[in-house]
């Protein structure tokens, strides 16, 4: 049990208890941490990266963040036709969301065996390059997902879904458990 200074006289007093034992002074709440404590201001700290981190942006193949250019994200918001480059396009354009989200849909109807375990953030990585804005087909990574074999274990996987804005639709290229 944790034990708390007691504000009148200093002595140690159990955090549970009502009062000091030694001189009877009340004990609050509040004594000791304050507040949350060290446990819940850590973990307040660590949702707070977690989803930070989560609406940050794609990744690309190589794993790095990429930094968007304000100019950037002002122009190729609404329009992914101007975006600057893949990885313009993928942080910027206001309808990636649809992308994976049609993305994940199409890559659960595929799976043979039941449903995959996806990652905190399925479809986080994209292919390098020009060529989304040109097309309008996002090429979308996920090696991070967990597919169902026959048995029902769930292995490592693999899945490339290409996305067409211009038709709105998601093909999966590639479905396959890593080895």
């Amino acid at each position: 049990m944790a034990l708390v200074k007691c504000k009148e006289c200093g002595a140690p007093v159990s955090r549970a208890a009502k009062s000091c034992p030694s001189c009877g002074h009340p004990i609050s709440a509040a004594s000791g941490t304050g507040g949350l404590g060290r446990g819940g201001a850590l973990a307040v700290i660590i949702v707070g990266v977690i989803v930070y981190l989560a609406f940050k942006g794609g990744k690309q193949d190589g794993g790095t963040n990429i930094a968007a250019d304000v100019t950037a994200q002002n122009t190729c918001k609404e329009n992914w036709s101007i975006c600057a480059d893949n990885a313009d396009f993928i942080n910027n354009y206001s309808k990636m969301f649809d992308a994976k989200y049609a993305c994940k849909i199409a890559t659960n109807k595929r799976a043979r065996f039941g449903d995959p375990e996806w990652s905190w953030v399925p479809f986080g990585k994209f292919r390098k390059g020009n060529d989304f804005p040109k097309t309008g087909v996002v090429k979308l990574v996920d090696d991070d997902v967990r597919i169902p074999n026959m048995f029902g274990a769930k292995l490592h996987g693999f899945v490339e879904c290409w996305y067409d804005f211009k038709s709105e639709s998601a093909t999966i290229v590639d479905l396959s458990e890593q080895r």
